[in-house]
């Protein structure tokens, strides 16, 4: 039995971070890089059920200091997805949260 669940199941976030200390921050980067694809230094897109997305956030509770660290989670509908575009260096591939 597969564990994957329905892409409809699933939603699109894009998360972003803000970590005062490297340590912290590493940590942060490696866990979010498990989830999703990294758009920014310290931007990440992540297609995910709701338990997974509980999870994740969770997760990065306990890594952060709260009282000076920021994560932010912001949802993303599919029509927000489909109009992503790019300026500047690089080319803005079709990663795996993009649906067309």
């Amino acid at each position: 039995m597969s564990l994957a669940a329905p892409a409809d199941q699933r939603a699109t976030w894009l998360i972003a971070y803000d970590i005062v200390v490297d340590r912290r921050r590493a940590r942060v980067a490696r866990r979010l890089q498990r989830e999703g694809d990294r758009i920014q230094k310290s931007v990440f897109i992540a297609r995910l059920t709701p338990a997974r997305f509980d999870a994740l956030v969770d997760d990065l509770a306990d890594l952060i200091d709260a009282r000076i660290d920021l994560v932010d989670f912001i949802p993303l509908c599919a029509a927000c997805r489909n109009r992503a575009r790019r300026l500047g260096p690089g080319v803005l591939e079709a990663p795996r949260w993009m649906v067309f």
